[in-house]
């Protein structure tokens, strides 16, 4: 790998056995951004062998992929030719962009049938042979979620105008001393907990409406990790201004999302009704760590007047100590068309951008939205895509019981006494096998990350699932060009 200085903005190159051991040296120096900085590449595709270079032994490989993959700081990567069970939950978190349904000379093992990218994955180059038939069935993927976020109360201090329990199921939440929805009974919550040990999903995730509004929560934290389950949670933060609960929850969850409306006290009670929301989610925060908690993260909504006080909602971010901070493409409430148009999403995208390049926050955009809408490699660069979002790596059990692809996606795939079958459902299915992809996405390099942008978008704006984001533009350029009307299909 002789990469010379300046001039290389997109470089593609085979990994073998050397390349590898120079990758591996550079990850542990921590200088793999400024190296990359330095030689002026801001692109890298990543090929597994080539057709006159052998890949790197398997072994080291398989062992060696999460600290081949931290060299790559400050770059797009694009990976080609490599099985997707190499890549473990980096691959399903959309961290990186990875091509492997052709490839040349590639074989399947026997397990790879039951893995859960069978149908998008050529499977292992042919050097692999004598490594896989020793492995046996232990590299396929499960068929499962990564995490299943449980709504399990339904009520809320603050009304934000943006909480998806208040669009869809629950408009009354607001309201802690109404029960228009109850919370889910502890025997549920219980219940799905006991499928999720059972099935070998690695977390849960407590949300709501605020969960920390019951009373038994810290009982149900403890309840999952006893079985092995380990747990995540998203509050607004009101009850953790007690050092006592704060102290309980870093006990138990290690990564707790804290939510702001705004950057001081009026713009986040504009948002929330609620005087005083401001303080008591930063006093929450800053309770949280100095309990400490290992990850904390923040969530924002991007409405217009946070993005254009981007700036001051970072450094109020900052001085709670968080780790990342999460920003939401607002969705459509009241049947008006979302706040945020893509003008305003494009400065969202410039500002984060100049953000990451002056070591600011981590910080970036954690639902779906096309990447087309603006420069594509500037959105995949600040954007989690769609992975993680909409049913494609994990989904949500609200307090009816309800099995819904995310927290906004007001379709029932099954009922919570069954998570298997819910997972298993055609229209769950169909998400995870890009079957809801429009078709003017097919072939483009981000449709694996971006998926499309979001179908709860497209159902919104043209009541179908397969219908392309509003904000689509099928332009690797952006919307300088749109491309007419979606295109109408048959909803599942």
């Amino acid at each position: 790998m002789n990469i010379a200085a300046g001039g290389h903005p997109a470089l593609k190159f085979a990994l073998t056995e050397a390349s590898l051991g120079l990758l591996k040296r550079l990850a542990r120096d921590g200088g793999g951004a400024e190296f990359w900085r330095r030689r002026g590449v801001s692109k890298v595709d990543l090929c597994l062998g080539g057709e006159r270079s052998r890949p790197p032994a398997p072994e080291g490989l398989l062992r060696d992929m999460p600290l081949l993959l931290s060299a790559f700081g400050g770059v797009r990567l694009s990976l080609a030719g490599f099985p997707y069970c190499f890549l473990g939950e980096n691959l399903i978190r959309g961290e990186y962009l990875v091509r492997n349904r052709e490839n040349p000379g590639a074989f399947k093992a026997a397990s790879c049938a039951k893995c859960a990218f069978d149908g998008r994955c050529a499977g292992f180059p042919a050097a692999y042979k004598d490594f896989i038939a020793g492995r046996g069935a232990g590299l396929a993927v499960p068929d499962r979620p990564i995490e299943v976020m449980v709504e399990v109360e339904a009520r809320c201090q603050f009304g934000c105008r943006y909480c998806f329990n208040q669009n869809t199921f629950a408009p009354g939440s607001a309201r802690p001393d109404k029960h228009a929805v109850p919370g889910l009974s502890a025997e549920a919550v219980k219940g799905i907990v006991d499928q999720l040990a059972a099935w070998g999903v690695p977390r849960m995730r407590f949300t709501g409406g605020e969960p920390l509004l019951r009373t038994d929560l810290v009982e149900l934290m403890d309840y999952a990790l006893e079985r092995g389950v380990a747990v995540w949670l998203n509050t607004n933060g009101y009850q953790l201004r007690d050092p006592g609960l704060a102290k309980a929850v870093c006990a138990r969850a290690d990564n707790v999302l804290v939510s702001l409306r705004g950057w001081d006290a009026e713009s986040d009670a504009a948002e929330s009704g609620h005087p005083g929301s401001f303080e008591a989610s930063c006093e929450g925060a800053r309770a949280l760590r100095a309990a400490g908690l290992k990850t904390l993260r923040v969530g924002v909504c991007a409405t217009r007047s946070v993005i254009r006080n981007l700036d001051r909602v970072c450094e109020t971010v900052k001085g709670l100590g968080a780790d990342r901070l999460e920003f939401y493409r607002p969705v459509a409430v009241d049947g008006k068309a979302p706040e945020a148009d893509a003008a305003d999403l494009e400065i969202l995208v410039d500002k984060l951008t100049d953000h990451r390049r002056t070591g600011g926050l981590n910080a970036y955009i954690a639902n779906p939205l096309p990447f087309c809408f603006y420069d594509a490699d500037k959105v995949n660069a600040v954007s989690l895509g769609a992975v993680l979002g909409e049913g494609n790596s994990r989904f949500a059990v609200d307090p009816r019981g309800f099995c819904k692809p995310g927290y906004y996606m007001d379709v029932n795939m099954g009922s919570c006494g069954d998570l298997r079958a819910a997972w298993a459902s055609p229209f769950s299915r169909a998400i995870r096998g890009q079957e809801l992809l429009p078709e003017r996405c097919a072939g483009c390099f981000y449709a694996g990350k971006c998926r499309g942008g979001s179908r709860h978008a497209a159902w919104q704006a043209f009541g179908d699932h397969r219908a392309p984001d509003p904000l689509a533009t099928f332009m690797p350029e952006g919307r300088g060009k749109r491309n007419g009307d979606a295109p109408r299909g048959k909803t599942l």
